[in-house]
């Protein structure tokens, strides 16, 4: 390699340092016969995983054929002010809404999350948003979903005891948690195609609600989601469902048939606790865990196929001592926490749903036998300073750690699969998140972590950080490593 090809680096960070230390490693394993054979189209690939100005500034110090590579971009990967690193883009992405535009640009997309009220007085014929969250004033009397909004905020429509029926617009995407919990008039909802998710709670408490048709884009019904919908008769879910959450049609009394079960590969307790007008649930052989009271209260229903003894259920109540436990998982309850002061037993496979309700630990360790958290198990646990999690850890459930004030930082394992919604929300003293895995994140998971200074995720995940860090400020690419 030629010394105009070697590297020249500037003061900058260690990440910098990192990322041309890699594609120095590439370009060497490339060079062959003497001649350089990294072709345009794979390097393109290597800088759009670069998060800073000076990570882009470094790449080009390699070799001034590398220039040429930015050259290629048609809109800008991180925020900038000038077209210097990217003198071709034709459109602007604009990470933060204070952003500056560039003249020279022809066309602007904010991909940051704004409010309904931010993007009206923005909005111009060359200016378009990926995220613009409307909610409803508590004053307004009309129900109606204007224009541009992608998602309806949390509580939009809380508690609006006059709305009957709303038609939701195609370009929302994403209902926020209560959305419309305690509409207790509604009972005509049409829900959009383009809808991909639906937050915790989003029709409890909805009793005059009877037919629901879920998008096929849904894949998970939350927590809470349908709870106390007691005229409920009938829902039709999409076939890509997998999951129904805790209590998501607890005491829905009148419900008689839901169509489209057989994707389904978890139950949440008490998914269809009290709901005896239930008579008939069809499952495949993918159904592999059931949660604690799941059926509880339906004493008419059949399950077809039978649910065989290899499933992997959990009981209601499970012992702790050297027993060997009838199913393939044990669950730690809120009865069994007020006896384990000191260390949580290896026989535990799963911390239950508000496990930790009556006490309030300041540590937590977790045995290497723990593979899930379950939603709110150690929700407002405000004197938790420290946890270690377990290396089996797969998944954590939504609001799982939910306003552990005092949390000061947390590190997850590779075997991480899944995170839920809002599962460190309001974390305030929160500064540092490592997390080694490449997890699906949920909404909000770490939304209003204000105090957050260290965040490292794999770069190659392409979730939205509008989403995950909601209400604190992040770097301007999501998922970074730093």
């Amino acid at each position: 390699m030629s010394s105009e090809e070697s590297i020249t680096l500037s003061s900058c960070s260690s990440t910098s340092t990192a990322y041309s230390e890699q594609i120095q490693l590439v370009i060497a394993e490339t060079d062959i016969f003497g001649f350089f054979a990294f072709e345009v189209d794979p390097l393109f690939l290597v800088a759009q995983y670069l998060q800073t100005e000076s990570d882009f500034i470094n790449f080009i110090q390699i070799s001034k054929r590398f220039q040429i590579v930015l050259s290629y971009f048609q809109s800008n990967p991180i925020s900038v002010k000038s077209l210097r690193l990217f003198p071709q883009i034709k459109t602007q992405y604009l990470f933060n809404k204070n952003d500056k535009k560039i003249k020279e640009v022809s066309n602007y997309v904010y991909r940051c999350l704004l409010t309904h009220t931010e993007a009206k007085k923005m909005n111009s014929s060359n200016v378009s948003f990926k995220r613009v969250v409307f909610k409803k004033d508590k004053n307004e009397k009309k129900h109606h979903i204007p224009k541009l909004t992608t998602d309806l905020a949390d509580c939009c429509f809380n508690k609006s005891i006059y709305l009957k029926s709303i038609l939701i617009p195609s370009t929302v995407t994403s209902l926020g948690s209560d959305c419309f919990a305690d509409c207790s008039s509604l009972s005509k909802l049409v829900l959009c195609s383009s809808l991909i998710h639906l937050g915790i709670s989003s029709f409890e408490n909805c009793k005059s609600l009877r037919h629901v048709v879920l998008p096929l884009l849904i894949k998970v019904i939350p927590d809470n989601c349908f709870k106390e919908c007691t005229q409920l008769k009938d829902i039709v879910l999409p076939s890509c469902i997998t999951r129904i959450g805790h209590s998501s049609f607890e005491n829905c009394l009148s419900l008689t048939e839901i169509i489209n079960t057989s994707n389904i590969i978890e139950l949440g307790q008490e998914a269809f606790k009290g709901c005896h007008s239930l008579k008939q649930l069809h499952f495949s052989s993918s159904l592999n865990y059931i949660g604690v009271s799941c059926f509880d209260g339906c004493d008419s229903i059949k399950i077809n196929p039978p649910l065989l003894s290899s499933l992997k259920c959990i009981t209601n109540k499970q012992s702790l001592d050297n027993k060997t436990p009838s199913s393939k998982h044990v669950v730690l309850t809120p009865d069994d926490c007020i006896e384990i002061i000191e260390e949580i037993p290896s026989t535990i496979n799963v911390i239950g749903r508000n496990a930790f309700k009556y006490i309030m630990p300041c540590q937590i360790v977790l045995p290497n036998s723990i593979t899930r958290i379950e939603s709110n198990a150690c929700n407002q646990c405000t004197l938790l300073t420290s946890i270690i999690f377990s290396t089996s850890l797969k998944i954590i459930e939504s609001r799982a750690f939910m306003g552990c004030s005092h949390l000061k930082s947390i590190s997850l394992p590779a075997s991480i699969e899944s995170i839920g919604d809002e599962a460190f929300n309001d974390c305030y003293e929160l500064s540092s998140v490592v997390i080694e895995g490449s997890p699906c994140i949920g909404y909000h998971a770490f939304s209003h972590c204000n105090e957050l200074q260290t965040i490292s995720i794999p770069p190659f995940s392409n979730q939205n950080t509008n989403d995950i860090f909601f209400g604190i400020k992040i770097p301007s690419k999501p998922c970074c490593l730093v």
